[in-house]
């Protein structure tokens, strides 16, 4: 923040971002070819969930980066890239402890038969990278135990309450389904090459392309699937697309072995088709990703995300020093712009009234004035039922990418929100607050429209108002 400024925090998930493309790059021409790591690269580079994410200051695309790049150093063959590798994987596990997994993938790597001849040196290997690896462990396990009273515990709860073996069934399809839906371009290549290298004959004058880390890519990729789908599958349904963002560690080996397949397909036709069909195969994977991307909404985050440093700059501005928020959403924002204490209103434990008086003991006084106060829920029931209608004239573009159960479920939640407004059982407010020294007169604004009538049956307003 010393030399960026607020933007710092934010430039660290693009360039982190960028770190995991070029280290896929890396592993592409380590178990394949360069062409091999380009083709990955892209695919990396354009992947719907990765432009999602890398916009968001979130663990995802940083950790993924680490692994590759921790993976990429284990394939080399000096003592030190060993040592890299091990540092990457602790930063790896300093960003996200529960992908622990995923170290057998790295040392899986590090114990390649044509990197370490012997066994004294691939123990060697293993023994640098883990001089690395173990101060990372040993410092998550003492922030837990800390913070938490015991190093296995987390501040997301217990081991059993975080996991289950029920999820294993339902989460095996959600991803699966995200996969296709996010993934579909690179699969349908992976896809594609599989059916060529099974049923076109190849000459008998050429021998299929040999390259001795075939078995060790298959290994490390199958290594990196197992990892992440140990650590996610038990874990908590989510129905959201963006969840796929949590198999992102497994996506640079992934599409290494996807641009391997691709290559070595290409090699069955004549040679100068091979150019010309890959050059179009990756222009229109990469096209269709980012239009995916686009619809999912991942180049309007910056606007959306606005919010939170306006509400926060606003607040700097006008609180006192004395002040205290109360907030959920807004609460990190508000912290870290306006620099005064949050109290987060769904984990006091009691009521506001009791809230307030604790705070009001500590010398923290209420000082809003309440300018105006007003209900619109019967308004909100119109715009909910304008979304519906919204939502079900785009469904026929919109089941292509989506599963009926999300059409249920919108229709479901749409619809009851507008009768729970409807029949007057929920309301909508908007409150107008100000200090109390604020000086003038606040003057609230209202639309005359028909709908503003005050008590009115609608039958009184359609007499005119005769009868109220």
């Amino acid at each position: 923040q010393l030399t960026t400024g607020e933007t710092g925090v934010y430039l660290v998930v693009p360039l982190l971002g960028a770190l995991a493309v070029i280290c896929t790059y890396g592993l592409g021409v380590k178990l394949h070819s360069r062409t091999t790591g380009v083709i990955a690269a892209a695919l990396l580079a354009t992947s719907p969930i990765v432009l999602f994410q890398i916009v968001q200051p979130m663990s995802d695309v940083p950790v993924t980066a680490w692994w590759a790049l921790s993976l990429y150093l284990a394939l080399a063959t000096s003592r030190a890239s060993a040592i890299g590798a091990g540092l990457a994987a602790s930063m790896a596990l300093l960003t996200r402890p529960n992908l622990l997994p995923m170290l057998l993938a790295v040392a899986a790597a590090l114990v390649a038969p044509w990197l370490a001849a012997t066994p004294r040196v691939r123990l060697g290997r293993v023994a640098f990278a883990a001089a690395g690896i173990v101060p990372a462990m040993a410092a998550v396990l003492f922030l837990q135990w800390h913070l938490y009273g015991n190093p296995l515990f987390s501040g997301y709860g217990t081991f059993s309450e975080l996991f289950a073996l029920s999820t294993i069934a339902p989460n095996a399809r959600g991803y699966a389904a995200r996969m296709v839906t996010g993934e579909g371009p690179a699969l349908i290549l992976a896809l594609a090459s599989l059916i060529v290298l099974a049923i076109v004959p190849r000459p008998r004058a050429t021998q299929p392309p040999s390259y001795p880390v075939t078995k060790v890519r298959l290994l490390l990729w199958v290594g990196c699937c197992a990892a992440v789908s140990v650590c996610y599958l038990p874990y908590a349904v989510f129905s959201e697309w963006h969840y796929l963002r949590f198999l992102l560690p497994a996506f640079p080996l992934t599409f290494v072995v996807i641009g391997a397949l691709l290559l070595d397909a290409l090699t069955l036709l004549p040679q100068p088709a091979r150019g010309i069909v890959l050059a179009a195969a990756i222009t229109a994977a990469c096209s269709f990703n980012i239009n995916h991307a686009s619809r999912e909404q991942a180049f309007n985050l910056r606007r959306y995300d606005a919010r939170y440093r306006l509400t926060g700059r606003y607040l700097d501005a006008v609180l006192p020093d004395q002040a205290v928020v109360l907030a959920v959403q807004q609460s990190g924002s508000i912290r870290y712009y306006a620099h005064v204490p949050i109290v987060r209103w769904d984990l006091i434990g009691t009521d506001l009234d009791g809230t307030l008086a604790t705070l009001t003991a500590l010398g923290r006084h209420p000082f809003v004035l309440i300018e105006d106060w007003e209900n619109f829920g019967p308004d909100y029931d119109r715009t909910l039922m304008a979304w519906w209608r919204n939502f079900a004239e785009a469904w026929p573009e919109l089941q292509r990418d989506s599963s009926s159960e999300f059409y249920r479920f919108w229709r479901y939640y749409l619809l009851r929100c507008a009768g729970f407004f409807r029949s007057r059982q929920g309301q909508l407010w908007q409150l107008v607050l100000s200090r109390v020294d604020r000086p003038g007169v606040y003057r609230s604004w209202r639309p005359a429209e028909p709908q503003q009538l005050g008590w009115m049956t609608q039958r009184e307003a359609a007499n005119g108002g005769q009868g109220c």
